[in-house]
């Protein structure tokens, strides 16, 4: 027979269930005035009054509760009133006690585990999201919790498995999908990502979705629409902070920059401590585009004094503060413009070593090399695969390097991969590859204990940039990958070639400069692609001059743009080709204004004489220059692959070294292989020769060309005599 007390219950009960709220904790009040330790109703009164905000009535209720052995669900219950009121290690603390009793509640692990990686104890909870998923396999949220705190600690590849069964379990479950495409976007698989997230929005919009949309856009280069997609998070959710900070990071790569300085600020004033968003804030003054020289030198004063502020907040509130925000946004644009950037990169470099130190413990380092021991060399690289960066200089030293006195090891930081970095496992006798967080990295390099380190950029991989910022090993190296000082403390030398630093090239270091002899490493001329297209299919005109400036947009100064009606005056049936800037349709149409106007300046429409091809896959694009008929280094930041597969293809070549190592590497290329006559020696002789070799095409012989056994002394192998001894000696 129920008692009174059961019987009011079961009426508040009852209540509860037609949302009548205020009669069933009436009837809750008396049961207890009957029976004070009735344990349901406690229970259901701890609800009542959790769900009316009078929590510490709450509390007390569930805790009496729990006394009279009213056990598991108040003990769920209690938390999670002290996790809604801020008091996480009171939640803790009872979620602990509901485990000593019953090890195998899932709730309790569950719940325990999400708040722990909320806490930023991500490695904590691991152990409860395992337990978890171990005592209710099939449980959805244990194995999405699982998957969402392994990927946060960096451990995408472990993370994509529980991802998976996640949606296995629960198919339709959009927050699961969202959780697979952001894993998917850490590993690299873009397409994937984008797909999973436009299936997922088909039945609604999602910010969320939207966000991680947005970010598998932009890591595909497709810039505008990447764009679109932070604003439709947005749109649903102003306070997104996330998708703020992506589409400033957008809109800055638009060179939008008033408008991503306004989002970062407001960002900013939302959440102080958001470091990233604070280098992105003082990165937002190096667009990757101007409208004329005067813009360069103010954004470049701007981020002077942004730098400044920087250092600045540093001060105030400690280093390690800005820890998570280091390589986040980098000054990549500024090596760009074409000055000497030496003050500017140590002020910067000096200030990011400064944060990793005070954020990383000292890492223990190799002890010297033993007598009969290999020296261990260790790549820290973000691009080995089929990228500029692998191409040249770095493989070149990795297929060279001696085995029998040199023990290579690869640490590849991005999830990225293709066919040439299935090539290149094999030639490293250890290979480590990401993605992984900061602390994984320098856990694994201190492993391997390595003597020398080398940084074929720094500047353009996140990880690259905080690994860089460390000391974990005893001799540290940057190379010209991409080439500019890094301004770092911690980075040694600077290894570069004597055939493309100028006489005062040491000026423009922080490092010690190393001269390797030649151009730095052995190149192997490009295998061509077959004739795959022609000039009707890429909409060229089939009696024009094809002039290739095909480089990325960003390395055409505007001061530089007059040459091409100067050489389009003296050549009518000139078509220089250009490569539109990667995703982003208004940077494009701003560079092709640009022209206009320098063309306009000589009395000549730029739509005569300028074509812009979208963007092309690497086959395609060496396909596309075959087409041409003459290659156009860019001035101020010269071609390096790009020009060795224009002389692959037969193509004439014209180029003007400047003052900067970047600006040189067409030239030395070209002496390298005798080709002294290609070399310009001012602005006036580059445009004579354009003008020649224009004038002459298809008229009579041209000048003299680089044979395939000419192209074979890039293989020369005197660079790598030159860095064994320097590795082994230094």
């Amino acid at each position: 027979m129920m008692s009174m007390a059961d019987n009011l219950y079961a009426q508040a009960r009852e209540c509860l269930r037609l949302r009548n709220e205020a009669d069933a904790m009436h009837l809750v009040e008396q049961a207890l005035a009957i029976q004070a330790d009735h344990g349901p109703s406690l229970h259901l009164g701890g609800l009542l009054a959790g769900r009316a905000g009078r929590d510490g009535q709450a509390v007390d209720m569930l805790q009496r509760a729990l006394a009279v052995g009213h056990g598991e669900v108040s003990s769920l219950l209690l938390a999670a009133i002290h996790e809604r009121a801020g008091r996480g290690s009171e939640a803790e603390h009872v979620y602990r006690q509901l485990l000593a009793i019953s090890p195998a509640s899932v709730e309790a692990l569950l719940r325990l585990g999400l708040l722990l990686t909320r806490q930023g104890l991500g490695e904590a909870a691991l152990p409860f999201l395992r337990h978890a998923t171990l005592c209710a396999p099939d449980h959805p949220a244990a194995h999405g919790a699982l998957a969402s705190t392994l990927h946060g600690l960096g451990m995408v590849e472990a993370a994509l498995p529980h991802a998976l069964r996640a949606i296995e379990l629960a198919p339709g479950n959009r927050d699961f999908i969202g959780n697979l495409a952001v894993i998917h976007n850490a590993l690299g698989d873009f397409a994937e990502a984008e797909a999973l997230c436009r299936a997922a929005l088909t039945p609604g919009e999602d910010a969320g979705l939207c966000n991680t949309l947005g970010i598998a856009l932009k890591m595909q280069d497709r810039i505008d629409e990447a764009g679109d997609a932070f604003e439709r998070a947005l749109a649903m959710v102003p306070g997104f902070n996330d998708a703020l900070y992506n589409l400033a990071v957008v809109r800055k790569d638009q060179a939008r920059t008033p408008e991503a300085i306004s989002l970062l600020q407001a960002l900013i004033d939302r959440a102080p401590d958001l470091a990233a968003a604070r280098f992105a804030l003082c990165m937002a003054h190096l667009p990757p585009f101007h409208e004329d020289e005067a813009q360069i030198d103010r954004n470049r004063a701007a981020y002077e004094q942004a730098l400044g502020e920087l250092e600045a907040y540093a001060d105030e509130v400690g280093p390690a503060a800005l820890a998570p925000g280091v390589g986040a946004a980098q000054p990549f644009y500024l090596a760009y413009h074409g000055h000497n950037d030496v003050a500017l990169q140590r002020r910067y470099g000096r200030l990011v070593c400064r944060v990793m130190a005070a954020a990383f413990p000292a890492t223990p380092l190799a002890e010297p090399v033993r007598a009969g021991e290999r020296l261990r060399v260790g790549i820290v690289c973000g691009h080995i695969r089929a990228h500029s960066v692998w191409q040249i200089p770095t493989r070149g030293w990795v297929e060279g390097l001696d085995r029998a006195r040199f023990d290579l090891f690869a640490y590849h930081t991005s999830a990225e991969c293709d066919a040439e970095t299935a090539r290149a496992r094999a030639l490293f006798e250890h290979f480590t590859q990401g993605p992984r967080s900061t602390g994984d990295w320098r856990e694994a390099i201190a492993r391997d204990r390595p003597h020398v380190l080398i940084y074929p950029e720094i500047g353009m991989d996140p990880m690259v940039a905080r690994l860089a910022a460390m000391r974990l090993a005893p001799r540290q190296y940057a190379s010209w990958g991409h080439p500019v000082t890094s301004g770092y403390p911690t980075i040694d030398a600077f290894l570069s070639s004597e055939a493309m630093e100028p006489e005062d090239g040491d000026l423009r270091y922080a490092e010690r400069l190393v001269r390797l002899p030649g151009l730095s490493s052995p190149f192997a001329p490009p295998a061509l692609p077959p004739a795959t297209t022609d000039r009707t299919a890429l909409g060229l005109p089939e009696d024009a001059v094809i002039y290739w400036s095909g480089q990325s947009p960003y390395k055409y100064r505007p001061g530089d743009d007059d040459v091409f009606p100067a050489i389009a005056l003296r050549v009518p049936r000139a078509c220089f080709v250009f490569i539109a800037f990667p995703g982003s349709s208004s940077l494009t149409l701003s560079f092709r204004e640009r022209l206009a106007a320098a063309f306009r300046a000589k009395g000549l429409n730029a739509e005569d004489y300028c074509i812009i091809l979208p963007r092309m896959a690497q086959h395609d694009y060496r396909a596309a220059m075959g087409c041409a008929d003459i290659m156009l280094d860019s001035l101020g930041w010269s071609g390096c692959n790009s020009l060795i597969e224009a002389l692959a293809w037969g193509l004439p070549v014209v180029t003007l070294p400047g003052e900067t190592m970047p600006s040189r590497h067409g030239a030395a290329i070209l002496r390298h292989l005798g080709m002294d006559h290609a070399v310009a020696g001012s602005r006036e002789a580059y445009v004579d020769m354009a003008v020649r070799l224009g004038l002459d095409c298809g008229l009579g012989p041209p000048l003299p060309l680089a044979s395939p056994d000419a192209l074979a002394m890039l293989a020369d192998r005197e660079a790598i005599s030159e860095l064994e001894a320097f590795l082994l000696l230094s």
